[in-house]
Formats: C-alpha cells, structure tokens, sequence
C-alpha cells in the first residue's frame, strides 16, 4: 500500500530555510542485503523530481550526519560509494568522492569496490568510518537512502516539511523510516 510519510522535525524558531536548502534528507533502512539491491531499493522513493538513491557525502557536514545515523542504526551500513576499474572512487550520482571519512588503512582492496559504514560494534574502527567491501557482505544491517525532495521551513511554528512518497507495505514501516530520517542533525518523525 501506499502511504505518505511526512517527516517532520522540530527546528529553531529563528532557523534560516535558506541556510538549509542544500542539507540532504537522509533515511536508514534496516534488512541484509547486497550492495546491488541497497541501490535498488534505495531509488525506490524516485518519481516526478523527487529522487533517491543510496546517500552520498558531499561535505563534511554530510559526513557528520552520516556517521551520527550509525548508532541509531546499529551494525554496517552501505553508501552510494562504488570504485571503478581504475580505482577511483564515484558516487552512484556520478560525482567523484572527495570528501572521505576512511577508517586507517581504507580503502585497501580493488576486490571490494564498495563503501560501506562501520558500525557499532567494531572494536578497531570508529563508528562512522569507511570501508571498501565486497558486494555481498554478511555483517552489513542496512544502507542508507537519500532522499533529494522539497524540505519546506514553516515559521509560524518552527518546523520542518517534506513529503515522501513511496510503497510502504505498512504503517509501522513507513513510521521506522520516518523515525530514522535526519535533515541534519534533526530527527524526523510521521505527522
């Protein structure tokens, strides 16, 4: 079924909608899976101009609100991150990676050509960090959508707005994915 998922967050009465108009909205979505279908699944929310994809960071506020959604989440978490046969590294939209957050001694394959985000539990990195992996790893517990739709500041009451749409098979579900989506460092929840 079908279902709207507004995710609202408590903001600063003064707060600026200029300052934020930039700031990803950012959803963690729970269940093992390969790189592949993470990507898959994290497009599903794409239609008219709103798009979704697995999350990049673009900045180092990005990074920073990423990296905060781990605990939240728990184990690892896959990113929009893929090397090429050259090596380098590419965000699934098409940007270059500049801005990395690599664990010590990452990226250290050219078999695992994708990123994912360590999470709580990994007793030699900090959760947070990156690692290149293969596509099918077992301990990775979700991914990270990014969803690029309207966010929109109301001033009469301090709060943020965006509409989400997409196939939620229940409520319980589309109220998890609310409750895990940051605007930066702002929590979201269904209206």
């Amino acid at each position: 079924a079908d279902a709207d998922a507004d995710a609202d967050a408590d903001a600063d009465a003064d707060a600026d909608a200029d300052a934020d108009a930039d700031v990803p909205l950012y959803m963690v979505e729970r269940g093992q899976l390969s790189w592949q279908d993470a990507e898959t699944q994290a497009a599903r929310f794409t239609s008219g101009s709103a798009t979704s994809h697995l999350a990049v960071a673009q900045t180092q506020a990005d990074i920073d609100t990423l990296a905060s959604m781990v605990t939240f989440g728990g184990g690892n978490l896959w990113l929009g991150g893929e090397q090429d046969s050259s090596g380098d590294w590419w965000w699934v939209t098409g940007e270059p990676i500049a801005t990395t957050n690599w664990a010590p001694g990452e990226p250290n394959s050219s078999d695992e050509r994708y990123l994912e985000m360590w999470g709580t539990g990994i007793p030699t990195w900090a959760p947070g960090s990156w690692n290149d992996s293969v596509a099918e790893q077992g301990w990775n517990q979700g991914f990270v959508t990014q969803l690029d739709v309207p966010v929109v500041y109301n001033e009469d009451n301090g709060h943020y707005y965006a509409r989400v749409t997409g196939d939620f098979r229940t409520w319980a579900e589309a109220n998890m994915l609310a409750s895990g989506s940051r605007y930066g460092d702002l929590r979201g929840h269904l209206l």
